[in-house]
C-alpha cells in the first residue's frame, strides 16, 4: 500500500436510535427513503445508493452517527491504520 490512504465515496452511515419503530416510519413516511429491509432492532434504508444503518440503542446514546467509507483494499487499509 502507498504511504497515502485513498478513501472512497461513504458507502454507509450507521445511527444509534432509541426507537427503531418510530425512527423507521420517521425515515420511511417523513424523509422519503427506500426502507430496504428490518431485522429485529435493526433497520437499513437506500439513501441514494449509500445505505443508512439504524441500530436501536438504550439511552443515553453514544456516538451520534458513524461514516463507513468505501476502500479498493480493506485488508490493505486495515494495515495502514495498524
Amino acid at each position: 500500500m502507498s504511504e497515502t490512504l485513498q478513501l472512497g465515496e461513504i458507502g454507509q452511515i450507521s445511527r444509534n436510535v432509541s426507537d427503531v419503530k418510530a425512527s423507521t416510519k420517521w425515515y420511511r413516511d417523513i424523509v422519503g427513503l427506500k426502507h430496504l429491509y428490518s431485522f429485529g432492532d435493526l433497520a437499513f434504508f437506500d439513501c441514494n445508493g449509500t445505505r443508512l444503518f439504524l441500530n436501536q440503542s438504550e439511552p443515553p446514546l453514544t456516538e451520534e452517527s458513524i461514516l463507513y467509507f468505501r476502500v479498493e483494499n480493506i485488508h490493505d487499509t486495515y494495515q495502514f491504520f495498524s
